[in-house]
């Protein structure tokens, strides 16, 4: 069996190029595409911007199990104030 194709059928290599680029750039848009429709669905981060304000998290506390690093505590907590930092509470005189 002979699979040659004759030399008149057989597409130019600035053709064939030009398809392999279309196709690149159009499976690139599909993914893209499906992973803004997937994070629309399932957001893991959390909405830190409300508008034109920054929205910090106050009064909490997060307790994070550490099995990795022995050289860190195995229950490390974080917590933030009533203003959303890290650290204590401010003085009742804050402003002062």
């Amino acid at each position: 069996m002979n699979f040659k194709v004759p030399m008149g059928e057989r597409p130019s290599r600035a053709r064939t190029a030009l398809l392999n680029l279309i196709t690149l750039f159009l499976g690139s848009l599909i993914a893209l595409l499906l992973l803004e429709a997937l994070l629309r669905l399932h957001n893991p981060f959390q909405a830190r911007i409300k508008g034109n304000r920054i929205v910090l998290l106050t009064n909490t506390q997060y307790h994070i199990r550490n099995d990795i690093i022995p050289s860190l505590d195995t229950v490390i907590t974080f917590t933030r104030n009533s203003l959303g930092f890290r650290g204590p509470d401010p003085p009742a005189n804050f402003a002062s």
